[in-house]
């Protein structure tokens, strides 16, 4: 349970590395520092890890609650 708990903070954690990329790539083409072209496809890379880690998440609840009987969906204890 500690492991799938874990997963369930970590996902904040991805979602800020995602925002933080986004907003990265979006500032180097607006300076001319990266092409478009390689910004969306880094931003959808990143979008990906992070629905990933959304689905972790979804599998660490379900862990949760079929090992306790815990329901901590959408939330961390």
């Amino acid at each position: 349970l500690d492991i799938a708990e874990d997963v369930l903070t970590r996902d904040d954690v991805v979602d800020a590395i995602n925002i933080n990329i986004s907003n990265s790539c979006k500032e180097k083409v607006k300076i001319g520092t990266m092409t478009f072209e390689n910004a969306i496809e880094i931003i959808r890379i990143s979008k990906n890890i992070e629905r990933i880690a959304d689905l972790s998440t979804n599998i660490a609840e379900e862990t949760c609650f079929y090992i306790s009987g815990r329901n901590i969906k959408h939330s961390v204890e």
